[in-house]
């Protein structure tokens, strides 16, 4: 970590201290792919790694069950209704029906 301007700075408005970061050898594709991130999501590329970097050390924000169904058919999870037809097929099955 580095410390900008030779030292580390009040953050405008606020108590806390801005710290600049620096990533080293970072391969191609990573840049690429942050570059596409950033323009994907209107931010510049240290906008983008600060959000990154923001949501990865923040406290997790609880779902609504809504948000957890739609995240698990987006990750293809079975969910409610495909585990229960699951779990009836697999029964019939041992069963020899």
């Amino acid at each position: 970590m580095r410390r900008g301007g030779g030292g580390a700075r009040p953050a405008p408005g606020q108590g806390s201290t801005i710290v600049d970061l620096s990533i080293r050898n970072a391969p191609a594709e990573i840049v690429q792919g942050l570059q596409s991130r950033a323009a994907a999501n209107h931010r510049t590329v240290e906008a983008e790694l600060l959000a990154i970097v923001t949501e990865a050390v923040s406290p997790p924000l609880r779902s609504s069950p809504a948000e957890v169904l739609r995240k698990a058919r987006t990750l293809g999870l079975p969910v409610v209704s495909e585990s229960t037809g699951l779990i009836r097929a697999d029964r019939d099955r041992r069963q020899g029906r």
